[in-house]
């Protein structure tokens, strides 16, 4: 089952609706609702505390209310709320926008679903971010865009490996807060990537 979270930050419409139409359940979040009704979708549940959206502009759906006085997001509730069900993959759209502590805080929380085994992104218009542990394969026919950067996530990664990339290394230990794997490309039709400890994987189009 393929779980569609869409909250309250940016959202382009056109994506929605593609992503939507692949999509078995959705969970709209707050004012996540407000851009699947401009775009005729109707959630499954809305998830929230409905202080960016009034609660009585919602569809005729199950409604989740949250006190706003609590310890998660309603980004992160839902996301909890979503591994629940056991899904195979999570996407979430409107985790990324002006506000860069729910982005960063909605990027970190991936964790959560890696831990739980389950495929996890968080996608805009030019991004598709995960969070990964130990060895991944990327094929140049299904990237998302052109650039692929590597962000350690907690602590250092050590033995580095990235084959298949314009840039490539090997048993390399990348340092936080080190630029040294942002902006690289695939060049081989399918690339790979392994090493130690959790990483951002960021693939975008801009």
């Amino acid at each position: 089952m393929k779980i569609i979270i869409v909250a309250g930050g940016d959202v382009d419409s056109d994506q929605l609706m593609t992503v939507a139409a692949k999509g078995d359940y959705i969970i709209g979040v707050d004012r996540g609702n407000a851009y699947l009704t401009s775009c005729n979708l109707v959630p499954d549940v809305a998830i929230g505390d409905f202080d960016s959206m009034p609660e009585t502009e919602l569809p005729d759906v199950p409604v989740i209310r949250l006190n706003p006085i609590k310890d998660e997001t309603d980004t992160e509730y839902a996301l909890l709320y979503a591994l629940k069900k056991n899904p195979d993959e999570i996407i979430i759209l409107g985790a990324s926008g002006s506000r860069l502590d729910q982005t960063m805080a909605s990027i970190e929380m991936l964790k959560t679903a890696f831990d739980a085994g389950v495929d996890a992104f968080i996608i805009n218009r030019t991004n598709r971010i995960r969070i990964l542990r130990g060895a991944c394969t990327l094929l140049k026919e299904k990237a998302f865009g052109k650039y692929v950067s590597i962000l350690p996530f907690s602590e250092p990664l050590t033995d580095l490996t990235m084959k298949g990339f314009k840039y490539e290394i090997e048993n390399f230990r990348l340092e936080k807060g080190v630029s040294r794997c942002v902006s690289n490309e695939i060049e081989a039709d399918c690339a790979y990537i392994s090493c130690s400890g959790y990483y951002i994987l960021m693939e975008t189009c801009d």
